[in-house]
Order: C-alpha cells, then sequence, then structure tokens
C-alpha cells in the first residue's frame, strides 16, 4: 500500500512599503494514493481560504485515474482489499500444501528406500543357501525357523507384500503397512543369519564333498 501527503501550499503578497506580510490566499493540498491489489486508489482535497478569496473545500476520489463518487470509492477500494485478503489466504494455503507434499513425498522415499534396503539384504542372505548348495544340509530350529515351511513362508508372505509397497503410489502409500513390514524384516534377518550359521556349521560336520568344503571354506576364511 502507497501513501503520498502534501500540505499546504500558502500564497501572500506584501502591500504597499509595509514590512508586514498580510495573506491573500491559502491553499491547502491533501493527496493520499493507496495501490490495493494492485488498483490505484487517491483520494485529493483542496482548501483555499483567504481574506479576498471565497473560502472553498474541494474533493475529488479517484479509482486508477478515473473519478468516481465518495461511496464508489469506499466500496471499490474494501472489495480490493478483501481481495487482497483472499489471495493472501490463498498464497499461504497453497505454502503449506506444498511443504505438506514435500515432506510427504520424502518421507515416502525415505520408507522405501529402508524398506528395499531390507528386502535386497534378505534375498541376499536367503540366496546364498542356493550358492553354497547347502539344502541338504539346514539346520532348522526353534530360535530360528522351526521348519522348511517356515523359511519358505519369508519369500511370500513377507518379501513379496514389501516389493508391493514400493510399487505404490505417493498417494496410496501406507506407511502404517510399510512400518509393519520394515519391523518383520529387521526381526527376520537375524534369524536368516542364524539359520545360515547353523547350516554352515552342520555343513562342515557332515559334508564329505571336496568341492562343496572348498565352498564353505570360502565362507569362513
Amino acid at each position: 500500500m502507497k501513501q503520498l501527503s502534501l500540505f499546504f501550499i500558502t500564497i501572500f503578497m506584501i502591500e504597499g512599503q509595509s514590512l508586514q506580510a498580510k495573506i491573500e490566499r491559502s491553499v491547502s493540498v491533501e493527496l493520499i494514493e493507496e495501490r490495493v491489489n494492485g488498483k490505484l486508489f487517491s483520494y485529493r482535497l483542496d482548501v483555499v481560504q483567504g481574506n479576498k478569496v471565497e473560502n472553498t473545500r474541494k474533493e475529488r476520489w479517484t479509482v486508477e485515474e478515473h473519478v468516481v463518487s465518495r461511496e464508489d470509492y469506499q466500496e471499490m477500494i474494501d472489495l480490493e482489499r478483501l481481495e487482497e485478503i483472499k489471495e493472501a489466504r490463498q498464497k499461504d494455503y497453497q505454502r503449506r500444501l506444498a511443504n505438506y507434499e514435500f515432506k510427504h513425498t520424502q518421507r515416502v522415499a525415505l520408507t522405501k528406500k529402508i524398506l528395499k534396503q531390507l528386502i535386497d539384504s534378505i534375498e541376499q542372505k536367503c540366496g546364498r543357501f542356493k550358492q553354497y548348495s547347502l539344502g541338504q544340509y539346514m539346520a532348522y530350529n526353534s530360535a530360528t525357523f522351526a521348519s522348511e515351511i517356515d523359511f519358505a513362508n519369508v519369500p511370500t508372505h513377507y518379501l513379496e507384500p514389501s516389493r508391493q509397497l514400493l510399487l505404490s503410489t505417493n498417494e496410496l502409500f501406507s506407511f502404517e503397512k510399510a512400518e509393519e513390514m520394515i519391523a518383520l524384516l529387521e526381526g527376520y534377518s537375524p534369524r536368516i543369519q542364524g539359520l545360515f550359521e547353523d547350516t554352515v556349521k552342520k555343513a562342515i560336520a557332515y559334508c564329505d564333498d571336496t568341492h562343496r568344503l572348498k565352498q564353505l571354506l570360502e565362507i569362513v576364511s
């Protein structure tokens, strides 16, 4: 909002040789300019006073340099001020919405990254059983996996649903489900590692195949 005011232009004359100035006419001008919502509103007041002139007062209201009535001026400036408030609120809403979307997007990206790292880690751990041909030495137990069925459920019951979460859009992504799967996978990771170590111990104890023993040596060396 811009305001400009100009006050008092005084015109006086000196009569004869008198050293005393006698004011013949005093003109005061007040100009106020306001830019509201991009539109220029101007109010001008001219007051003329003096001994030999008729005292006058003149007011003028303009909007974008078009003369309007006082009532229209007030109505229009009030409407523009209201529009400014609405625009400011809309900008604030857009700012808060953009901030929320940024945080939501980054949170989804971070959660997906954690989930993917866990999936990759468990797949890598599960893959080592096949890599070292340990199928016949699986040492299932209550501390890790009680049976082959329990171990086989890991890919189908936990890894696959986790992969589906990675494919979810930001709008449909479920943090509750993701946090549940992360907690489960974090719990399974040490259990798989424990089963692998127990299986390797069993293989070393029972394996007589030289080739496999050399593979096992790669693990423990």
